[in-house]
């Protein structure tokens, strides 16, 4: 999901109305609690994409042959990959 800065705009204009109508003396320490829990909140909506791309290096099985680590003259050593994946931050 996108950030939608709206909402922890409305979450931290509710914290600041909150902090300002206690007289409490731990208004300030409440106040900072409702922020990092907004920002924690918000950070969380955001949706990771990203796609890696590297080459693949393993063994090489040759026909009537041994599984080989060294690729035969003219193979070429590994292949190329990509990978992609969506996820969210916890």
């Amino acid at each position: 999901m996108a950030l939608v800065p709206s909402v922890l705009a409305g979450q931290i204009e509710s914290a600041l109305l909150a902090a300002k109508a206690n007289p409490s003396p731990t208004a300030m320490t409440q106040l900072a609690n409702d922020l990092a829990a907004a920002i924690d909140a918000y950070v969380k909506t955001a949706t990771v994409s990203t796609v890696v791309t590297g080459t693949a290096i393993g063994g090489f099985c040759l026909p009537n042959g041994p599984i080989t680590p060294v690729p035969p003259s003219g193979v070429p050593a590994g292949a190329t990959v990509t990978a992609s994946g969506v996820g969210t931050l916890v």
